[in-house]
């Protein structure tokens, strides 16, 4: 089980480690590299996850790029995942 249930005010946030606009410089290269989608895969919701909650949640970046099994950066196999406010 998930729960990322974050306030209004101030969103729970996955994103790619490049996204300088959430967290700061996390790779600590100034501006040498910038985010884009599938700089990270997913998050895989199963029967191991089977109710996750997802609450004023923002996920950015994610997502498979290989173009053979494409994939949003949410995926959900046999499982229950309640959205609120996520984006």
């Amino acid at each position: 089980m998930l729960k990322a249930e974050g306030p209004a005010s101030d969103n729970i946030i996955f994103t790619s480690f490049k996204d300088d606009a959430h967290g700061g410089d996390t790779n600590g290269d100034g501006s040498l590299t910038a985010p884009s989608a599938g700089d990270w895969k997913n998050i895989t919701f199963n029967q191991n996850l089977a109710t996750s909650t997802l609450s004023y949640t923002l996920v950015r970046y994610g997502g498979a790029t290989n173009g053979f099994d494409p994939q949003g950066a949410l995926r959900a196999t046999h499982a229950s995942i309640a959205l609120d406010h996520a984006v």
